[in-house]
């Protein structure tokens, strides 16, 4: 995966645009309703994901239903949900690219992360210092040593 130059200064819009992905990715996920048009993820599929329960993990200790959704955990998206859930993306916001964590394939979007984790795998967001949402921790399991960070491959700076 290839990083982009942390030296490069990303403007506002686009640091705005990006947290508005996420949060809209993280909304998705959970299902819950996004923004005033109330976007959510029953409206074009009938499953509703959960959150795995997180008991007493290394990482997270036991955590209740409310600090999970304070942290805004999710979970990974399986395949079918990954595409549903970029493609809602893409409609809304255009290019996905700002984000980095985003690859097209045959000219549909998907969020760079892989299939096998979706059983287990959990995704929390990263935020800079103004509480900006810049990347996705990814933990392959709730005790996970060594979770990988889902950020940006590259951005038109200036």
């Amino acid at each position: 995966m290839r990083f982009f130059n942390s030296s490069c200064e990303i403007s506002k819009p686009v640091k705005l645009k990006r947290h508005a992905i996420f949060r809209a990715l993280i909304a998705l996920l959970r299902d819950e309703k996004y923004n005033a048009k109330g976007l959510s993820l029953t409206d074009f599929v009938e499953t509703i994901f959960y959150i795995p329960v997180l008991t007493q993990s290394k990482n997270f200790g036991a955590l209740d239903k409310n600090e999970i959704l304070q942290l805004e955990i999710c979970p990974v998206p399986n395949p079918i949900l990954n595409a549903l859930v970029s493609e809602k993306l893409a409609k809304t916001f255009g290019d996905l690219s700002v984000c980095g964590c985003f690859f097209q394939i045959e000219g549909y979007w998907r969020l760079d992360v892989a299939e096998k984790l979706c059983r287990n795998g959990l995704l929390l967001p990263r935020r800079d210092r103004n509480g900006l949402i810049y990347g996705l921790q990814v933990y392959r399991y709730a005790d996970d040593p060594k979770p990988f960070l889902l950020k940006l491959r590259g951005v038109n700076c200036g």
